[in-house]
């Protein structure tokens, strides 16, 4: 029992982290760049999401040093795009960055990274990945502000 019980796990959490897959952003949900256990994840499938046409999404918060925020900035920035959203606030010194990538068969994915200073040394981070049938960042843009 507790042996199938394992195996079904195991299986649960591959197939949670194949969302991200074959994306360079996937270094971090593995935790790679920052660890596991210094962030704090939230997942959702489903009714939940349904409503926004996203069929997952998958969040992470934590704090980083700028050297972190830096390389996993340059992992959204890298693959292939296509959209990509930049926005500085110097005032609230908050960077927010928003990519859709490439589809994936029937599946549109999107990340996105806000990064709040909190002092000279360490970030606020979360970042985000979602995927679904929503076919645009304006949209998600668009869903976002609503939801303020």
């Amino acid at each position: 029992m507790t042996r199938i019980l394992t195996t079904i796990i195991m299986l649960i959490v591959s197939l949670a982290m194949q969302a991200q897959q074959g994306l360079p952003i996937n270094k971090l949900f593995a935790g790679d760049i920052v660890p596991q256990e210094e962030m704090v994840e939230t997942r959702i499938k489903g009714k939940e999401i349904a409503k926004y046409q996203l069929s997952y999404f998958r969040s992470l918060r934590f704090e980083a040093g700028k050297s972190d925020v830096e390389q996993i900035r340059a992992l959204l920035e890298t693959g292939k795009h296509q959209d990509m959203y930049f926005r500085s606030d110097k005032p609230s010194k908050t960077l927010t960055i928003m990519v859709q990538f490439m589809p994936q068969g029937q599946l549109n994915r999107f990340a996105c990274m806000k990064v709040r200073n909190t002092n000279k040394t360490i970030e606020n981070v979360t970042v985000i990945y979602m995927e679904g049938r929503l076919d645009s960042l304006e949209k998600l843009q668009g869903i976002i502000n609503n939801q303020k």
